[in-house]
């Protein structure tokens, strides 16, 4: 008689050691957080929602073919203490009623990197109920 295993079937099934059951389990918990520490980063990487702030100053210069305008501003609650500054222009801003010296109501956007008026208005033209220049 030889001293070859058993087949398979003829094989006293036992159950898997308590060792590996709890491995298993644990192993589940560890992917689940990795799982969830994923999601975390990944919600905490994503670009913070675009804050909107609501100035009022006079245009110093309008470059209308650069998209800039130049304001000499008071300060903006949340961004800035007032100062003279050049601000990009969105493109959907009608700059043609504005001239240096118009004094003026506008509303800065950080929505696209970089801090962008987004809408200006003389302040005639806001006082008279009047549509904003977009």
């Amino acid at each position: 008689m030889c001293n070859t295993p058993a087949p398979l079937a003829a094989r006293r099934l036992r159950p898997a050691p308590r060792s590996l059951v709890l491995l298993g389990s644990t192993a589940r918990r560890v992917v689940g957080i990795g799982l969830t520490c994923a999601l975390l980063a990944l919600a905490a990487c994503s670009p913070p929602a675009p804050r909107e702030y609501a100035g009022h100053g006079e245009a110093v210069e309008v470059d209308a073919a650069a998209r800039t305008v130049t304001l000499d501003h008071g300060d903006i609650p949340g961004l800035m203490k007032g100062m003279t500054m050049t601000f990009d222009v969105a493109p959907a801003v009608d700059l043609a009623s504005l001239a240096p010296g118009t004094e003026v109501d506008f509303r800065l956007s950080d929505a696209e990197g970089g801090l962008k008026v987004v809408e200006i208005r003389p302040v005639d033209a806001a006082a008279e109920g009047g549509s904003a220049a977009e």
